[in-house]
């Protein structure tokens, strides 16, 4: 049975949603997109062909399992409280909140996490997916250190404690700043420049500190999502080895070194869209470390990017979820945590002192 579901905002991040459900037909299905004008609802349906709709009890009628909340990321927690006031399970877009009243609002509203999840992909690239499946077989040992330059605040932040093991429950310690560079820029989320223009990108780095001892150094720049000439990486240290990006180096069982890479095979996807983001992308078709597959497409290979893959490896989940399946796909107090530790990573760079979690969050209990 297809998971149905509905879409609150018609803007870049909604679009997201309308792809996988156009990729994957015999597995979603997407009843509606609510917008909050008419003609707003006019242009989006003449876009995506789809059914919109300005009124909530409308949308509510076709059923949908669940809502997707995909607005501006300041209107996102006033939105789904509205949704969930409606008795409606939600699935939210990131950051959950961006401030701790919401994120305490949240926690509440949805009885403690039980009908809201958030939409934190990540974990779900194939390569994150790879490299845990060889830490959690404990090729590395225990991980005690990430160097990350892949993602931004609370993305980051699920990133860091999911490779590092790290608890809900667990305190930490942030020291930040920040520094501005002069950098041409080449593409935006619209369009693909080529005139030359140089602008000021931030790069923020940060030093993280868990009670357990683990730690975690983040570095971003504003640009590195789009850029042509800012690469990214990762490195996770472990007590007998690590992987940097695709390379693995180990201890085997005798204390001998031991070196190899993930070997990625990927095909070329290009496409008819305007925005030069979506022309060409890499699919990855297979992920082999020596002679195991440690990744390989969930749903086949569809002419998704990762990070739409990512996205549909969650609704799928959600589906479970609310059928009773699965467990939740990220649960809510994770979400709220990873949130409140961008906070306080902006908090850290804004003041230039240390900041320390709060032992009373609701979440963390």
């Amino acid at each position: 049975m297809k998971i149905r579901f509905a879409i609150i905002g018609a803007g870049w991040r909604a679009q997201y949603y309308v792809r996988i459900a156009r990729a994957l037909p015999e597995i979603f299905e997407c009843v509606g997109i609510f917008c909050r004008s008419e003609e707003k609802a006019e242009r989006t349906a003449a876009l995506t062909a789809m059914n919109c709709f300005t009124s909530a009890e409308a949308l509510l009628k076709q059923n949908p399992e669940f809502i997707v909340v995909a607005v501006s990321k300041q209107n996102i927690p006033s939105v789904v409280l509205e949704w969930l006031e409606r008795g409606v399970p939600v699935l939210s877009e990131t950051p959950a909140a961006l401030d701790r009243v919401m994120l305490e609002r949240l926690w509440t509203a949805s009885d403690q996490g039980k009908n809201l999840s958030v939409a934190e992909q990540y974990m779900h690239y194939p390569e994150n997916t790879a490299r845990m499946k060889l830490i959690e077989k404990g090729l590395i040992g225990t991980p005690y250190f990430l160097y990350l330059s892949k993602a931004h605040e609370y993305h980051a932040m699920s990133m860091i404690r999911s490779y590092l093991q790290v608890s809900t429950g667990e305190g930490y310690v942030i020291a930040a700043d920040s520094a501005s560079f002069p950098t041409v820029q080449t593409l935006t989320r619209k369009e693909r420049i080529r005139d030359g223009r140089i602008i000021n990108s931030t790069r923020t780095a940060a030093w993280i500190r868990f009670g357990s001892g683990k730690a975690a150094l983040y570095d971003f720049d504003s640009e590195q999502y789009c850029s042509l000439i800012r690469g990214s990486g990762i490195r996770v240290q472990g007590v007998s080895g690590e992987i940097t990006n695709e390379h693995v180096r180990w201890l085997d069982e005798s204390f001998s070194e031991q070196e190899a890479v993930l070997d990625i095979r990927t095909r070329t996807v290009e496409t008819e869209s305007e925005n030069p983001n979506f022309q060409r992308f890499e699919e990855v078709e297979e992920i082999r470390f020596q002679d195991e597959v440690l990744y390989s497409p969930p749903f086949g290979l569809c002419s998704l990017s990762q990070d739409e893959t990512a996205i549909a490896s969650l609704l799928k989940e959600m589906g479970g979820y609310v059928r009773g399946e699965n467990k939740v796909p990220y649960p809510l107090s994770h979400a709220l945590m990873d949130a409140m530790m961008a906070m306080d990573l902006r908090k850290a760079v804004e003041s230039g002192t240390r900041i320390s979690s709060e032992k009373d969050d609701p979440w963390l209990k």
